[in-house]
Formats: C-alpha cells, structure tokens, sequence
C-alpha cells in the first residue's frame, strides 16, 4: 500500500525499473543478433579517433592498448 499512496517514489521506482529493463533488452539483442552495421561502424570511428588522439585520451590504454 505504500506505492499506492507515496506517488513521488513509486514513479522514481518505474524509472529506475523501465531504464533497467530496456538496457536488458537492448544488450540481449546485441547478444544474440549481433551489433546494428551502423551502431558498429560509429564505433570503429571512435576507436580510430580515440587511437589518433593518443595517451591524452583517458581510453586510450584500454582501447589501443599500452
């Protein structure tokens, strides 16, 4: 009864339900359909441009290695 009646947090608590719930379902169909050709192009651009960029980027050590 306490959703009910305190509306403030019972919406908070949607919130934080429906975003968890639609990064769920967004990550299970990179999983199992694969990465949009498009969504995996964007990121091979930024993979480049974070590698140009060099060790001033703060990925650069995790995405172009040491």
């Amino acid at each position: 009864y306490s959703i009910l009646y305190n509306h403030l947090p019972a919406i908070g608590l949607a919130i934080c339900i429906g975003t968890t719930l639609a990064v769920l379902v967004w990550q299970s169909r990179n999983i199992l359909f694969g990465l949009p050709p498009l969504e995996q192009k964007r990121l091979e651009q930024q993979v480049q441009r974070i590698c140009q960029q060099g060790p001033t980027h703060p990925l650069w050590k995790w995405v172009c290695g040491s």
